[in-house]
Formats: structure tokens, sequence, C-alpha cells
């Protein structure tokens, strides 16, 4: 698939490269498009131009959204509830982040379509962050505030507590993946970028197998690490397994949504945790060296606070999408500070006012010009 992708979207750019009257640098692109208000607080415009870097033209929808008016909600969007919810005509939403498809083997207690990385609804911790990647972090309202954020997961401060315990057990977490194990009272957390299995605990500590909010199992050796979770290796406790691990930020978190990677000027997604089999594996394991363009997604954050999404429409002979590099471009083209990559390929998705904006992209697509 990747191969394909390539050589139809190099193909589609190198078309339009050649036949185009003017090309738009991306700020032009971005100034030429007009912004809507839909709602108060959620503002919508179409960015539509043939640029002149080698993705060619280039087809997106972007909203920008006012937390300080406009809740904004991270949720699993899976249920019917929640699918008739997205059909409302108050309804603006875009797709998230990366979900378990295409790995094999997915072995239980994972099934496919189960979020990876970090998920929080309202303040509950649905899906807990065992990748230290890039996230949209919504922290309320601090004073006169509305504070929301855009960084790597590093940069808090996450402890879980274990149920089902004689006495509560509180771990504070650590990402970083260590060729040994962690010294002391330190925790250390191993994820499919550090390897298939981890090292075995040092004295007195013990390895626990995590995925999602439960323990699987308590070990002292050396265990393997699931596809979507993870080994954390700390001081030992025992417990009876399988149990809840119930989560919790130092900060008070309101909504969150873990993508990756990180959209700086040099994109390191070895640093969060995108390498081997970690999933997506696409991610991990991108043969083309951020070659391809592709339908992306993207958020960001503003000075002013504004949050900023971005869909970009690809595999689209009229638009055959963009590179990581060109989507953080473009999200400083768009005023955004810092932003993130999101889920993007055939996940991609922006709904206005209950209807779908943008242009699905299952397959690729030959000779269309339909616009978002």
């Amino acid at each position: 698939r990747a191969l394909a992708d390539f050589y139809y979207s190099q193909a589609a750019a190198l078309h339009h490269l050649a036949s185009a009257p003017a090309l738009l640098t991306l700020p032009e692109l971005v100034k030429n498009a007009t912004f809507r208000t839909m709602a108060p607080g959620i503002e919508h415009a179409v960015l539509s131009g043939v640029t002149g870097l080698r993705c060619g033209p280039i087809r997106a929808n972007v909203l920008r959204v006012d937390p300080a008016v406009r809740k904004l909600s991270c949720c699993d969007v899976r249920s019917a509830k929640m699918q008739e919810r997205l059909k409302k005509p108050d309804c603006y939403a875009v797709s998230g982040g990366f979900f378990l498809f295409s790995e094999a083997p997915i072995l239980e207690p994972s099934k496919r379509t189960d979020p990876v990385g970090l998920l929080v609804t309202d303040g509950e911790v649905i899906n807990p962050p065992l990748f230290d990647r890039g996230s949209l972090l919504d922290y309320g309202k601090h004073g006169e505030k509305h504070v929301v954020e855009v960084k790597q997961m590093s940069s808090e401060h996450w402890t879980f507590t274990v149920e089902g315990c004689e006495k509560p057990t509180k771990r504070t977490v650590a990402w970083h993946n260590p060729p040994n194990g962690p010294p002391g009272d330190a925790t250390s957390t191993f994820n499919r970028a550090y390897g298939l299995r981890s090292p075995p605990p040092p004295k007195d500590h013990v390895a626990l197998t995590v995925v999602g909010r439960q323990l699987i199992s308590i070990s002292r050796s050396a265990s393997e690490i699931p596809l979507a979770g993870a080994v954390i290796i700390c001081p030992e406790f025992t417990a009876s397994c399988p149990c809840t691990l119930s989560w919790s930020c130092h900060s008070p978190i309101v909504s969150a949504m873990a993508g990756g990677p990180m959209l700086r000027p040099v994109i390191d997604k070895s640093a969060e945790d995108f390498a081997l089999t970690a999933p997506p594996v696409t991610f991990s394991q991108d043969e083309t060296f951020d070659q391809n363009l592709l339908p992306r997604m993207a958020c960001g954050v503003m000075p002013s606070g504004v949050v900023v999404f971005l869909a970009v429409d690809g595999r689209d002979m009229s638009a055959p999408g963009v590179t990581l590099h060109i989507l953080g471009d473009l999200m400083r083209a768009l005023g955004c500070e810092s932003s993130v990559n999101m889920d993007g390929g055939s996940s991609k998705r922006a709904i206005i006012g209950g209807k779908v904006v943008d242009t699905t992209s299952e397959g690729v697509v030959g000779g269309s010009e339909k616009g978002a």
C-alpha cells in the first residue's frame, strides 16, 4: 500500500505542478481562505490551491475552536449512540488519535479499533498514557483563562493506583525505554518501541503487564510486551490479577487525546515511541521516510488559545495529500505555535453541522475535481 501511495501521489503532484497557472506558498494558501462562523466559538474554512511545494495541490478543511466558548470533548465514538450524535446539526467533529486496525496479531484483551495512547473524556482516563507521544491536553479553566496545550506526554506527571491490593498501591510512571531495568525506586515503561520482551526486573521490583486500564499479570521475570499496552517495571507489590488501574495526572485534565509525532521543524518519531512494532506500524515502520503524500489530520494551538483542527484530503488526483513536514509547515502558516499529527489516511474525517465535508480516502481516486 505504501508503494502504491507513493507512485500515485507523486504522479498527481507532478501533473499539477507542470500545468498550474500560478503556484501558491502556504501563507498565500491560508490568506486566500475565508473563515465562516458556524456557531459561537467555531469557525470553518476550506483551503484549496496548487502550491509550489512538491505536493502540488492541497485541499483541506480547517476548524478553529475557542475552548473558552465551545466545549472540547475527546471521546470514543464506536457506540451506536455516538454515531447518531455525529449526525446532529449542532455537531462539529474531527477524527482523532490512532487505534488498532492493521496490526497483527491483535490478541485479547485488545481488539480491533481499540485506541492506542491516551484518551481522557470528561476527566476520566478511558485509555492510559502508555506511549510517550504528542497529545492534545485540555486543562479546563484556570482563573480567567481556558488552557489547552499540545505537548508530549512525558512533560506531565502521571501516576496509577492498583485496585484490589490490601493497601492502596500508587506508582509514578516514567516513559523511557532504557536498556536495563530502573534503578532504586524508579519506574520504567517498556512498550513495543523497545522490543517484544521487557528486560527482567531488578531486585525488589516486579514487571506489570498492562493493557488499557487492566493489570493483566505481575512477574519477577522478563515479560512479553503487549501490542497496545506496556510492561511497567516498578518496586514490588502483590495484587490479584486481572485488576483495574486507576490513572491520574498531577495537573487535572478535562479532555485529552494522543496522536504523534509532534509537528516540529525537525520531526523525531523515535523520540515518541514510533519504532519497531509499536502501533501504528505504518508510522513506526515508514519505509518511505516521510516521502508519501497522504490524507492527514492535525491539531494545534494558537497563541490566543484557539485550537485549530486540520483535515487534509488525499489519495485523489486533485488532492494527493501532504507529508508530515508539509503538514507541520501548514499548521504554522495557520498560526499554531505548537501542533501534533493525528490519525490520517482512511481514518481522516471532518464533520461540520452533522455532515461529512472532507473527501473520504479509502482508496486512490483518479480524475476527481470535487471540493471539500
